[in-house]
């Protein structure tokens, strides 16, 4: 199960850089096309917008499989091991709920998108499944939390 949530989270990091690499292209290929021939790429905004979406959702399984997220450990290094290993715990069941609201609240847009046929103002892209596509790369992560709190040799910096 490890090895699953293990290749899941590079594999959606993956499409994460791949995504942001796209981002960098349009806005590339935007800002010279606005400054030296008058002329910008018509919805690169729109579609920065949907990949900025997507690159951050399919960021967050292999943020939570490295332990990623913000922690201040000033005092947690001076308590004994045993009391260390439980902040590690609530740390991650803490992360494993904030990932399973984020979760039921895509899916929950992704559903309102769809019935309310909500299309990009420029391009008239539907945006339904960007949304599906993030609310599956939110769970994701919740799978990749649920592994690292049924086993926290996972990795990351309590292994």
């Amino acid at each position: 199960m490890q090895r699953l949530a293990r290749t899941l989270s590079y594999g959606l990091a993956a499409v994460s850089g791949a995504a942001l690499i796209a981002v960098m292209a349009l806005m590339f290929v935007d800002v010279i096309g606005r400054y030296l021939f008058n002329n910008p790429l018509t919805a690169a905004v729109e579609l920065i917008e949907l990949l900025m979406g997507l690159a951050l959702c399919f960021g967050f399984a292999l943020t939570a499989l490295r332990r990623g997220h913000i922690r201040v450990d000033l005092v947690t290094q001076l308590a004994p091991r045993p009391v260390q290993r439980l902040l590690d715990w609530v740390s991650d069941a803490t992360t494993l709920a904030f990932f399973v609201v984020v979760c039921w609240k895509l899916f929950q847009k992704a559903g309102q998108t769809f019935s309310d046929g909500i299309f990009t103002q420029i391009v008239g892209m539907p945006v339904f499944p960007v949304v599906y596509l993030m609310s599956l790369a939110a769970a994701a992560a919740v799978v990749t939390c649920a592994v690292l709190l049924l086993k926290p040799s996972a990795g990351g910096p309590s292994a």
